[in-house]
């Protein structure tokens, strides 16, 4: 208005100016939604995976390794992490993090991982009742029981 245009000169002129471009800029992409499409336990074992390689031999790192064989029963898979589960990592720990940092984390991932599992036997129970196979119902009924019970410790 101070340059003497009106509303309605200044709303026509709108229309003649081209819109910028939305193509992306080359050699950029955008980020893939990796963790959309992960269940919270692959999320918690990337996580836990980003730690260890995050911090290589650090007392941190041993401890996360360790306790992850112990959770899954093997050891922790040699794939790749993607960048962006690093680069969250490093913000979330700093630059050197004490051996308990990732305490939570690994309790959450010890939960995820036997919620599975009590999800699976409650699954093959139920199989079971309907087969009416009593041997099998009292085995499943047992491993849910130990399940149930280490998952309440936590």
């Amino acid at each position: 208005r101070m340059l003497g245009g009106s509303p309605d000169a200044i709303r026509q002129s709108l229309g003649k100016v081209p819109a910028a471009s939305a193509a992306p800029v080359a050699g950029t992409a955008a980020p893939e939604p990796i963790l959309a499409k992960m269940t919270p336990l692959e999320r918690l074992s990337l996580q836990l995976r980003a730690v260890a390689e995050s911090y290589p031999n650090s007392a941190l790192a041993i401890r996360v390794k360790d306790e992850y064989s112990r959770i899954i029963g093997a050891g922790v898979p040699d794939e790749p992490v993607p960048e962006r589960i690093l680069f969250e990592s490093g913000i979330a720990f700093g630059e050197a993090p004490e051996e308990t940092a990732a305490d939570d984390l690994i309790r959450s991932f010890e939960r995820a991982v036997l919620a599975v599992k009590l999800s699976e036997a409650t699954n093959k129970l139920r199989h079971a009742e309907a087969a009416g196979d009593m041997e099998a119902i009292q085995k499943i009924a047992t491993e849910c029981k130990e399940i149930a019970t280490r998952l309440s410790a936590l």
